[in-house]
């Protein structure tokens, strides 16, 4: 198995990361961010790009003007590194572009994760009752 890593950021970065992108996939219903770059492939990344890659007849059909989407990645930015201290770099991609600009590099999808469901032996869990007891 080598000593590939996930992910270059730390473990409480990637929580914050993943807590972010849970609220990025609200705005989004349905499609999942993905964390890409330098972050998933060496320890001095410069910064943590985020990806929200989107099937080309939904990116087109909500971003066919390239003026509101530069402002949504630049607001959608500006808030993620507000909220978890990172250098983030978010893009709306349409997926033939973002397939063809980066094949085979690795992406981590993001905003999936629910900690607050992990058991202290690293099992998820979905009983009320359970999660009581964890806290």
């Amino acid at each position: 198995m080598g000593d590939r890593r996930g992910s270059y950021l730390l473990l409480t970065e990637f929580e914050r990361l993943e807590a972010w992108c849970r609220d990025v996939r609200q705005l989004f219903p349905g499609h999942s961010p993905y964390l890409v770059g330098s972050a998933n492939e060496r320890p001095d990344f410069r910064d943590v790009d985020v990806r929200l890659i989107l099937p080309d007849a939904v990116f087109d059909r909500w971003w066919s003007d390239p003026v509101r989407l530069r402002v949504l990645n630049h607001a959608v930015s500006t808030w993620g590194q507000r909220e978890t201290g990172m250098p983030i770099d978010f893009q709306v991609q349409r997926q033939t572009e973002a397939n063809a600009s980066f094949p085979g590099r690795e992406r981590n999808p993001m905003g999936g994760r629910d900690w607050r469901r992990i058991t202290p032996m690293g099992t998820r869990t979905d009983d009320p009752a359970e999660e009581a007891r964890n806290g």
